[in-house]
């Protein structure tokens, strides 16, 4: 607990700053021109004013941050998440993130590195509500598995639900 300090907020920023460049390309495979064009503002303005990304003024100017990554963009293009793993550091994942975060690395491993690093950090710090969430299920894994799941099929989808399809009714079928 407590509220962390000075030097947290400072690494955690840099660490944050360090994915605007992944956002930009994800968000430009995703055709998504602006959100691209405002983590490249939040990209400069954060590694000059925001003293090499350890300060987020860009926030305060209104440059709202909205991650994205390359597993995002493969889900936006139809690449289904495949299996769902749960990776030592990381967390819990699934194959289409794990490529992705493959294919980020081998043109910079430093995001992915980042990522690592406040994956882990977030796991941890979530146990409490992951075993809240998890406490009486018969099968605490597939909780944890469809929750995380959900929770990246919102950001794919960019936080648009989709409605479930229900299937059309004829008046035949209820008079049975």
């Amino acid at each position: 607990g407590g509220t962390p300090g000075p030097i947290q907020d400072a690494v955690s920023n840099a660490v944050s700053n360090l994915s605007e460049p992944v956002t930009i390309g994800s968000s430009l495979l995703q055709g998504d021109t602006e959100n691209s064009a405002v983590a490249t503002k939040r990209f400069f303005i954060n590694t000059t004013v925001g003293l090499g990304g350890t300060q987020d003024p860009a926030t305060e100017m209104g440059l709202e941050q909205r991650k994205e990554d390359l597993g995002q963009a493969l889900g936006a293009h139809g690449m289904a998440p495949g299996p769902h793993i749960v990776l030592p550091i990381i967390g819990p994942t699934n194959f289409r993130d794990v490529t992705g975060d493959a294919l980020t690395a081998l043109v910079n491993p430093l995001p992915l590195a980042a990522k690592a690093a406040s994956s882990g950090v977030n796991y941890s710090d979530n146990q409490d509500e992951i075993q809240f969430a998890t406490e009486g299920a018969l099968d605490p894994y597939i909780v944890e598995r469809d929750s995380f799941e959900q929770n990246r099929r919102y950001k794919v989808e960019n936080g648009v639900v989709p409605l479930t399809a229900f299937p059309e009714l004829t008046e035949e079928d209820i008079s049975k």
